[in-house]
């Protein structure tokens, strides 16, 4: 028996909320090796939760873990992590959340974001936002349409910004 079977997605979401305030306390560094253990478990175990009431508790939960984790800077494996998890939390409990998350990333990637204008983020932080609107968009196009298009001015204007 695997430890995704015996513990629950609650358990997962908790020691993601350890990790990302342990971060807090220092110097916000995550402990990139921790994260990259945790996000396979914590992925496994969203599609598993029957009950779509408290999975949507812990989505509530991970969502602003899971883009603070973006922020932050974690490299391309821990990302892509970060990307499959989101990905299930829409996909088996809160869709209506992504078109928030989706605007709220655009915001900070176009600049309307006031902690933007404050503290401008880095390129590798620009390109891991845009990599996450990217496989939001791959898996749930459908229902990100109207949001594309924005998409694509940000990545054009951050290209064109990286080339000069």
């Amino acid at each position: 028996v695997d430890e995704e079977s015996c513990l629950g997605v609650d358990v997962f979401a908790t020691e993601l909320e350890l990790l990302c305030g342990n971060a807090k306390m220092h110097n916000g560094r995550h402990d990139q090796t921790a994260i990259l253990e945790l996000l396979p478990k914590l992925a496994a175990t969203i599609p598993r939760m029957t009950d779509r009431g408290a999975l949507k508790t812990v989505q509530k939960r991970c969502e602003p873990l899971c883009t603070e984790l973006i922020q932050s800077g974690v490299c391309s494996t821990v990302r892509r992590l970060v990307c499959v998890c989101l990905t299930r939390f829409y996909m088996h409990g809160d869709m209506v959340s992504i078109y928030g998350r989706v605007s709220s990333m655009q915001s900070i990637l176009s600049g309307k974001d006031p902690g933007t204008q404050i503290k401008p983020i880095s390129d590798a932080v620009r390109a891991g936002m845009l990599d996450v609107l990217a496989h939001l968009a791959l898996h749930h196009g459908r229902f990100l349409a109207s949001a594309a298009a924005e998409n694509m001015a940000i990545a054009v204007k951050s290209a064109t910004k990286g080339a000069t």
